[in-house]
């Protein structure tokens, strides 16, 4: 889960080896406060998301990441007064050419 009211801003990451083809990932705004949090591959944002669904209410993300070698993905919220969120079912594809 990324936090609310955190200095500096939550951020959740991993390095993934041996590359990735699709990253899939499921979130959700955990209270009333909406979500805005970026997803970034390799530290380039590839997504923001400013959400203003209803608490509970669950999105499903595909990303084309198609990157080789080892991947770092990271979470982060934008600025410390966003919701909080969940993140869930994290999966990857290998990498194709």
């Amino acid at each position: 889960m990324l936090g609310k009211g955190r200095t500096p801003s939550s951020t959740l990451s991993a390095t993934i080896p041996n590359g990735i083809g699709k990253l899939k990932f499921t979130y959700m705004q955990a209270f009333s406060t909406k979500v805005n949090f970026t997803i970034s591959v390799d530290g380039a944002v590839v997504g923001t998301y400013n959400d203003t669904s209803a608490a509970n209410d669950s999105k499903t993300v595909t990303i084309d990441v198609n990157k080789v070698g080892n991947v770092k993905i990271e979470f982060a919220q934008v600025g410390n007064s966003s919701g909080q969120v969940c993140i869930a079912d994290v999966q990857w594809t290998n990498y194709s050419k």
